[in-house]
């Protein structure tokens, strides 16, 4: 398993009259919440997945549902977790002593 966490948000626009059947089923996917959503059809949907490959997919699948207008990438950040890598470097302040 990756130690590499791509987050992202996305908006969603739908029409109204649809926006509890499209919040429905973008919660069923485990890799999603819904951060916030308004009575006019916006929802901001966040993502943690393991690749940005996944945040495509979901993406375009969101777009596709019935009753979506359409769905935008708002951010997309990456988070390693990695051990940082040691500077074989003295410090400045070493070398002033």
């Amino acid at each position: 398993m990756s130690d590499t966490v791509h987050i992202a948000s996305l908006m969603v626009q739908c029409r109204p009259e649809t926006l509890d059947a499209v919040a429905a089923r973008i919660e069923r996917e485990p890799e999603a919440e819904i951060a916030a959503r308004d009575d006019a059809g916006k929802l901001i949907v966040l993502l943690e997945t393991e690749s940005s490959q996944r945040i495509a997919d979901l993406s375009h699948a969101f777009a596709l549902l019935d009753g979506a207008l359409g769905c935008s990438l708002v951010f997309h950040g990456i988070d390693e977790d990695e051990p940082p890598a040691e500077d074989p470097s003295p410090s400045p302040i070493e070398e002033i002593r």
